[in-house]
């Protein structure tokens, strides 16, 4: 089973009488239904070019009942950024299904506790505000970059291996300059995946 659906993120619906729409602004959706209660989310631009695929989405209600978790804290995830929002269609909110395997994986570090000693690497924040589980994206770039034997053998020991293979192919290329990426890709023996047309843009100083 298949939804086609268009979606204008410029069309204001409380606004009366006609409104001009951007170029470019016309959004088209190809929803296919997947085993399990998955959905496949294709966004395309108005020039039916593909500009994102979500291979494994999920309704709010799967994916609270998935983690066990109330529908206000499964907000609470995707305003924090771990649960990511892939649109909302036919009434229900679709989350990346691949976001939840984040959120398990990190629940081994919801009692770890970031040692103040680290606090050189983080001189933006205040060490005892960052939560490991909470926001392992902003304190295992820094580690990765600058790192000594002491921090690295804290975060190997604080997180999977898994979870640190997936901030490396997500986030590596945005966060790690290219001489640590190439260095921990070879040291959990992963291949990273070609850039996206996004983060060409940034590498060359477009938009991201």
């Amino acid at each position: 089973m298949s939804y086609n659906m268009t979606y204008d993120p410029h069309w204001d619906n409380s606004r009366k009488g006609p409104q001009k729409r951007p170029s470019g602004a016309l959004m088209k959706y190809i929803i296919e239904s997947r085993p399990k209660g998955e959905w496949c989310v294709r966004e395309y631009n108005d020039q039916d070019e593909l500009t994102k695929e979500v291979p494994a989405a999920v309704s709010v209600t799967d994916a609270c009942r998935i983690l066990k978790k109330s529908r206000r804290q499964l907000y609470r995830y995707m305003k924090d950024g771990w649960v990511k929002p892939v649109g909302k269609f036919l009434n229900e909110w679709l989350v990346d299904g691949a976001s939840l395997e984040q959120i398990r994986l990190l629940s081994s570090a919801a009692k770890a506790r970031l040692p103040r000693n680290f606090q050189w690497m983080y001189p933006e924040y205040r060490i005892e505000n960052l939560r490991p589980a909470v926001h392992a994206i902003s304190i295992t770039g820094p580690i990765l970059e600058m790192g000594g034997r002491k921090e690295i053998r804290w975060l190997l020991r604080t997180y999977p291996k898994d979870w640190l293979v997936w901030f490396l192919r997500d986030q590596g290329r945005r966060l790690l300059t290219k001489r640590s990426l190439n260095f921990w890709s070879l040291w959990f023996g992963i291949e990273m995946p070609p850039p996206t047309w996004r983060e060409i843009g940034r590498i060359l100083g477009g938009v991201g």
